[in-house]
């Protein structure tokens, strides 16, 4: 081989290789982009960031623009995906669609910010530490206002949504931002309290004493009252004893007198 025609094998060798290296570097960043999405709410733009690949805890941004003067709320909520969302019934923790429960205990609930009157942008950033922190896993059930049960699972298999609510003078208006996650292990909450159980289960073994307590009632007999008539006045009168009841006590019978003859006194004598 010629000298002049090994130095056009080395240099179609070294675009080849160029050409490959700039293809792989292309491959893993969009593997790897950080894609956000953005609209209109209302008065003003919408962007969260990132939406895409999000992992166990992520924060998330959320920026808005508008006039001044047409916003006074930033509110960020996580909810169920594709929900129909268009007022604050929707949009209530009491309601079917947002959960007022993590789905993880790295996860929030809620993020808000108020916004001035001269403002015309705003933003829930780790710069204010109001960034959105999602998470991967199901949520403690909640009782919606129509007495239904819900839950909010959020996984690679199940992508949930991050529903901002802008509100303005006449009302709200709300933009919704889809979002997917990375695969990996899940934590699924185990109470409305937002506790989570994990893989490792400990079982604890409580002694309940249960004390009986009696209570004895008595009834009382109503009460009478006698009414009792004044005795009335007796004659000293004692008892009259007769012949029989004299031996008894001892005493000699009384012998009768002489017999009287009406007319004579009983001083004369014949």
């Amino acid at each position: 081989m010629t000298p002049g025609r090994r130095d056009r094998v080395g240099r179609a060798l070294r675009v080849l290789l160029a050409l490959a290296l700039a293809i792989a570097v292309v491959a893993v960043l969009q593997r790897h982009s950080v894609q956000a999405a953005s609209g209109p709410a209302g008065p003003a733009t919408i962007t969260v960031t990132p939406t895409t690949n999000l992992t166990n805890g992520q924060a998330v941004e959320i920026s808005a623009t508008f006039a001044a003067g047409s916003v006074f709320k930033l509110v960020a909520q996580l909810c169920k995906h594709n929900a129909s969302i268009s007022n604050d019934a929707d949009y209530a923790f009491d309601g079917p669609n947002c959960s007022p429960n993590k789905v993880s205990p790295e996860a929030d609930t809620q993020q808000q910010l108020p916004v001035s009157p001269s403002a015309t942008s705003a933003a829930l950033n780790a710069a204010n530490n109001k960034a959105f922190h999602v998470g991967i896993g199901t949520g403690a059930p909640w009782q919606d206002f129509t007495g239904g049960t819900n839950t909010l699972t959020c996984t690679a298999a199940d992508p949930c949504d991050l529903v901002v609510e802008v509100l303005i003078q006449s009302g709200a208006a709300f933009f919704v931002a889809p979002l997917s996650f990375a695969g990996g292990g899940t934590t699924t909450s185990s109470s409305s309290s937002t506790s989570t159980s994990t893989s490792t289960s400990s079982t604890s073994t409580s002694t309940s004493s249960t004390t009986s307590t009696s209570s004895t009632t008595t009834t009382k007999a109503p009460s009478t009252t006698t009414t009792t008539a004044p005795h009335s006045p007796r004659r000293n009168c004692k008892p009259r004893l007769t012949v029989r009841s004299k031996r008894r006590l001892g005493r000699p019978p009384r012998r009768p007198g002489p017999i009287r003859s009406p007319g004579r006194s009983s001083s004369s004598t014949r």
